[in-house]
């Protein structure tokens, strides 16, 4: 054995006489150093302090630098390498970015040194850095002593198993297929040299490496067992669960037994069944909705969960029935059945075999009465959820492929098996290394004592356990202590990536909770919806710690990862914390993608810690549990996924979070360069987790403005619409001060100080040495429509002679709302002049290059001729670049402001050369379309480049797209050109004809979301004021107040009920519009002038729209409207707009109360009260209960009118019938479960009532 303690190598005796240790000199940790420091390619680098060896190896991009060819030769000159030590290249990774990342494998003596490895980081052949783990080993035999079978039973012996894997496959027969599958399963010893886990020091011993796929109690791992003594050094698991059973968190789990699971109910074995063509399937899933996915057909005529997903990677979908059995992923499903659509089984409910797998056939037991409970009933029973699994497995798989340019989850393209009931309400899911697998959990419906969840096929869940497959073909982390943390964070990470993946761009409407892990299936909160106030999930990643978990390293919930409470990794400690301490992880992804200080989301337990500013919301926090104060912005999704993802990939098996640290940082500067904003954030967000320090660029006795500094500025507060205010913090950060200084602030721009914004202070005191100094602008909410779309602040200052500025630009929210049908220009610029165009600014943000390198020019020679374009000084009248100086450069429009507007549009005519990697198409130099919406972020929308091989052959076009995210905010549009300093083509990238346009929003037509607070619009409203109602979900324009008799306070409007119809009240007998409004007014004494606006199509039913008049009923309730109590306020007048169809409806009214327009009110009896005709004998409604349809049926009477209530009264639904019928069919899918009663109005003049039920 040789164990380095603290870098001293310890030589026993024991060892030599054994003839396991033959040494030979090894390299100091000195002379590493100093090679490293000598070597002119290497630009710094980092040790790791108790191998002594190199844990991060930054190179030079330019100049000097390092081919990947070169890899091995410069190992062998840094490290000292012996014949004994060599390196083998043994896998490559290639990101969307084209980054390459090369795993060099360590071998000595020619065995494998597990977990040895340095990966080598390169961009177009050239290294740009090295994360390494490196063993620093003398010479050790390659010859054991202990037996290979020997050593096995040790391994067994630990497992303690009562079954294996492979004897299960015996029980199922003794074909070809099975002794096959049995032989594979069979563990088989792999000899490495590995590092004992059960010691702090690193001890390398030669060891075996087995595969343990145990049967009862399930579990799967790589176990490491000296090849000397037997001794167990590693037990690193293969199976990983959605949560720790040992945490507490899961209530109750009923095991499965693999022993009652019996092979197909015919007899013979089954095997994989080659189809012509995958088929597209639809379906009703658990908590997804109706989807697309692929199946099969098989020879049975039978549709099966067997499908290819569209990056044409195997999808297939098996169910355990609710018994135990062994997800594999061998060519036998005697393990498991198939699942079918228009296959019955045992259970009445028919299904037709036409790739519709609706609920009602494939969702059998719901639940509903008290002999529906388990376990009569059981999910087992539901293969909606295997829906779920089967859709899910798919869009993880597009996730993967789409953004990250990755073939399943070992970038191999190789299939996936979904395993789903398996146990009987089995509370966990897990990977199994090459399948997954879902339990159907202990809810059962709400009808198991104490159950906490519902079937674990949920789209994170899946998104999660895929992740452990990436992790394993990326990083391999070891699954303990912090490295196992990490394995656990980035599923984490992953299953929130997934979400947003699919609300981005397949359905933004699914309820996903994105940063809770599990939120769909927990149940612990008795069946509430996710995002409701109590809602549970298994974790938080925005508050870790709601969860007891940390979201600090060292800190408040941390689990020791070193020390008495984790002398060894087990299941007992859940090795050293990896579901505990994984919070870290989460809150520092969460930090990067919405920034510190934001709302976090709604849940069970949790609270505001730090929240002097907003005590009704529930926010981040901003301190660490070290007590530092942090400050993060935002990346968003995007960014931050592909910074780790590929930090991911360059991690190393028994990566830290301080090396994960060092890994996302230069992936930051790789991907967005060196000091760039990603950089600056992705180094704050790990300050904010107590890992590192926090960013600290500039240049020495100097004071400049912060990049973080948001730079668009509005009038509204998002979280209270009746603040007066916006307050923004400023800062200013000042770097090795030489003395105390202060320094005054100056004000100007067209915006006026005092009336649009106030400001704290206009000097601040800077100590010597670094500091940051804040100061607030107070933005005023001042109610007046203006004519500007918006208005500038100038800040500036003096230090040292030298002027600095920065510019923020106030974005208006007052302002006549846009109803027309005709689309809105923003801005039109066809680059005519020769200088950039008034209000235009070029920002270059080019980093080791001179300024001006490669920049903006405009209105060139011959074809640049009126269009803007890059240029380098040489050439200014030609679209050329300087191709070996790296640029960043943007041309940046003025600010826009797209409020009262949707569906931005931005519009022009391109032309592009650059530079493409001519084998597989890499894009390097090229132009690019960004937005931002702070002024200080830019996000990418479209990339254009030349094409051919390299892209030399120069491209055009004309472009237009909609950038929805800037719909009714201000907003920037930018064109940037990139490109690096390693070769290029001519041409560089021109524009012309710009135009940017967008649609009036329009009346509003939409019921604000409930559960979405933020959506409902309030002001302040006083005497003097004239304000308009935009709802804040779409900004579609809802109403008008103005001519207050007295200041109303504040004041909020929103749409409760929406829809087309005429619709009825259920005390009077008036006709009225189906949409309702809700208006509540702080001031109740005060009359206000009201305008509503409804569209020509939610008037379309009514004879004469003109003649209906405002209703405001003094309640919350449309129909509490009551023409005997006179509980209303009924008046005003009605002005049609012919050309934007629309009438605008105006009345005088006082307090606060619901809201429509209807025909003059007349006296009615209510539903309560009503004479029933003995025609209802003749009525008959069916289903009953209803799931999606309802058909009402009269056998003496045509049907006039029917309207839905529910058990309070209020109207649901209601319909005027087109044509005289004695049928009508009622969609009610949209219908929430419930009792609900019929008021069936008809021909004759009779009103009947009927009940259903809606499940």
């Amino acid at each position: 054995m040789i164990k380095l303690l603290h870098k001293k190598i310890i030589i026993s005796a024991l060892f030599c006489f054994q003839g396991i240790a033959m040494l030979t000199a090894q390299t100091s940790e000195q002379t590493i150093n100093g090679n490293l420091t000598n070597d002119a390619r290497v630009k710094e680098f980092s040790m790791e302090p108790v191998k002594g060896t190199p844990s991060l190896i930054k190179m030079n991009a330019a100049g000097t630098t390092l081919s990947l060819s070169e890899t091995p030769a410069f190992l062998q000159s840094v490290l000292g390498l012996g014949a004994t030590t060599t390196f083998e290249a043994a896998r490559t990774t290639n990101t969307a970015q084209g980054i390459k990342i090369t795993v060099f494998q360590q071998y000595n003596n020619g065995i494998k040194v597990e977990h040895g490895v340095f990966k080598a980081i390169s961009k177009k052949d050239i290294v740009q850095g090295f994360t390494a783990e490196y063993y620093n080993l003398a010479s050790i035999s390659a010859t054991p002593t202990l037996s290979e079978s020997a050593a096995l039973q040790k391994a067994f012996d630990f497992v303690g198993a009562t079954s294996y894997a492979w004897d299960y496959v015996l029980t199922l027969g003794d074909s070809p297929e099975h002794v096959a599958a049995y032989n594979e399963l069979y563990p088989k010893g792999e000899l490495v040299m590995v590092d004992d886990y059960g010691t702090i020091e690193i001890d390398v011993y030669l060891a075996y490496k087995f595969n343990v796929y145990a049967a009862e109690p399930l579990s799967r791992a790589d176990i490491y067992v000296d090849a000397t003594n037997g001794k167990i050094l590693l037990n690193d698991a293969i199976i990983k669960h959605a949560d720790a059973n040992g945490k507490n968190k899961i209530a109750k789990t009923i095991r499965p037994n693999i022993n009652t699971f019996s092979a197909n109910a015919n007899g013979p074995l089954r095997t994989l069944v080659a189809v012509p063509k995958d088929l597209a399937a639809i379906g009703d899933t658990r908590y997804a909705g109706r989807r697309n996915f692929d199946t099969s057909l098989n020879e049975n005529g039978f549709y099966e969960l067997k499908g290819t997903t569209p990056t044409g990677i195997p999808n297939e979908t098996f169910s355990f029935e609710g018994r135990g059995g062994i997800p594999l992923n061998v060519n036998l499903t005697a393990f498991s059945e198939s699942i079918f659509d228009g296959d019955s089984g045992l259970l009445e409910v028919s299904e037709t075999a036409d790739n519709e797998w609706n609920a009602e056939e494939h969702r059998k037991d719901r639940f509903d009465g008290p002999e529906e409970s388990y376990p009569a009933k059981n999910e087992a029973n539901n293969d909606d959820v295997a829906l779920d699994a089967h859709w899910g497995a798919e869009i993880v798989l597009r996730y993967w492929s789409e953004i990250h340019e990755r073939e399943s989850y070992d970038n191999k393209g190789t299939g996936v098996k979904n395993y789903v009931h398996y146990g009987d309400a089995y509370d966990n899911a897990f990977w199994n290394g090459t399948a997954m697998t879902y339990g159907d959990g202990t809810y059962q419906g709400g009808t198991y004592p104490d159950g906490s969840f519902a079937p674990l096929t949920s789209l994170d869940v899946c998104g999660h356990e895929i992740g452990h497959g990436v992790c394993e073909f990326t990083a391999d982390l070891v699954y303990a202590r912090e490295s196992g943390a990490m394995n656990e964070g980035f599923s984490d990470i992953w299953a929130a990536s997934v979400e947003n993946f699919v609300l981005v761009g397949i359905d933004g409407k699914l309820p996903y909770v994105t940063w809770g892990v599990g939120e769909q299936i927990d149940e612990r909160d008795g069946g509430l919806e996710p995002g409701e106030t109590g809602s549970r999930a298994l974790r938080w990643m925005d508050d870790p710690k709601n969860a007891g978990d940390p979201d600090c390293y060292d800190g408040e919930f941390w689990i020791p990862v070193t020390g008495p409470l984790c002398l060894e990794p087990n299941t007992g400690n859940d090795q050293c914390g990896v579901h505990s301490n994984s919070g870290v992880l989460n809150k520092w992804y969460y930090l990067m993608v919405e920034g510190s200080g934001q709302a976090i989301s709604e849940g069970a337990g949790k609270i505001s810690r730090t929240d002097p500013v907003l005590p009704k919301v529930l926010v981040e926090d901003g301190i660490t549990d070290a007590g530092n104060e942090y400050k993060v912005e935002p990346i968003g999704f995007d960014k931050a996924d592909q910074i780790t993802y590929l930090a991911e990939t360059t991690l190393t098996p028994n990566a830290t979070f301080l090396n994960m640290r060092d890994a996302s940082i230069l992936a930051a500067q790789l991907l967005y360069g060196v000091a760039s904003y990603e950089e600056i954030q992705v180094t704050n967000a790990w300050y904010a987790v107590d890992i590192g320090a926090a960013y600290v660029p500039g240049e020495p006795d100097s004071i400049v403005v912060s990049p973080l500094n948001v730079q668009i500025f509005t009038e509204t507060n998002e979280v209270d619409g009746c603040s007066e205010v916006n307050s923004y913090n400023i800062v200013l950060i000042g770097y090795t001060v030489e003395d105390a200084v202060t320094v005054a602030l100056n004000f100007e721009g067209t915006a006026t100080k005092g009336l649009d914004y106030t400001v704290s202070t206009q000097t601040l005191n800077f100590p010597a040495g670094n500091s940051s100094q804040t100061f607030i602008i107070n933005v005023i909410d001042d109610v007046t429509i203006e004519d500007a779309a918006s208005e500038t602040i100038v800040m500036s200052y003096t230090f040292k002679g030298v002027d600095f500025e920065q510019v923020f630009t106030i974005g208006d929210d007052d302002f006549v709302p846009k109803t027309g049908l005709t689309d809105i220009i923003f801005l039109e610029e066809n680059f005519d002049g020769d200088d950039i165009p008034v209000s235009w600014e070029m920002i270059d943000y080019s980093s080791g290059s001179p300024l001006g390198a490669n920049l903006w020019a405009y209105n060139g020679d011959g074809t640049e001729a009126g269009r803007a374009y890059i240029t380098q000084p040489v050439f200014t009248g030609n679209a050329t670049y300087d191709t070996n100086s790296p640029s960043n450069t943007i041309l940046r429009s003025p600010i826009l402001n797209a409020a009262g507007t949707n569906d931005v549009t931005v519009s022009f005519d391109w032309e592009a050369g650059g530079e493409t990697d001519a084998t597989d198409g890499t894009i390097f130099d090229y132009g690019e379309l960004l937005y931002s919406i702070d002024g200080k972020t830019y996000v990418g929308v479209d990339k254009f480049v030349g094409g051919g091989p390299g892209g030399a052959a120069t491209a055009s076009g004309s472009y237009s797209g909609i950038i929805s995210i800037a719909d009714g905010l201000p907003f920037y549009i930018g064109w940037r050109w990139t490109n690096d300093d390693n070769a290029g083509t001519q041409f560089s990238f021109a524009i012309d004809n710009v135009v940017i346009s967008g649609t009036p929003a329009g009346i509003e037509t939409q019921a604000y979301r409930r559960g979405t607070e933020k959506s409902i619009k309030s002001s302040i409203v006083r005497t003097d004021d004239a304000v308009y109602f935009l709802s804040k979900q779409d900004d579609g324009l809802m109403a008008y107040i103005e001519n207050a008799s007295a200041d109303l306070g504040c004041v909020s409007i929103k749409v409760i009920e929406a829809g087309t119809n005429v619709a009825g009240f259920e005390k009077m007998d008036t006709k009225r519009a189906e949409k309702v409004l809700f208006i509540d007014v702080e001031n109740k004494e005060a009359t206000y002038d009201l305008t509503l606006y409804y569209t020509n199509g939610e008037l379309a039913d009514f004879d004469d729209a003109t003649a209906l008049k405002i209703l405001l009923v003094d309640g919350q309730v449309i129909n509490d409207a009551d023409f005997a109590e006179e509980n209303y306020q009924y008046n005003g007048n009605a002005t049609p707009n012919t050309e934007d169809e629309f009438v605008a409806y105006t009345g005088t009214f006082k307090g606060s109360g619901a809201l429509t327009v209807s025909e003059t009110p007349a006296a009615g009896t209510s539903l309560s009260t009503e004479s029933i005709s003995v025609l209802e004998e003749n009525t008959k409604v069916y289903p009953n209960p209803a799931f999606s349809s309802l058909t009402i049926k009269l056998a003496d009477a045509t049907i006039k009118s029917v309207a839905i209530y529910n058990t309070l009264g209020q109207t649901i639904k209601f319909m005027n019938m087109k044509t005289a019928n004695r049928q009508a069919d009622l969609n009610v899918s949209s219908l929430a479960k419930g009792l609900y009663i019929l008021k069936i109005s008809t021909n004759n003049g009779n009103f009947l009532t009927k009940r259903f039920v809606k499940k």
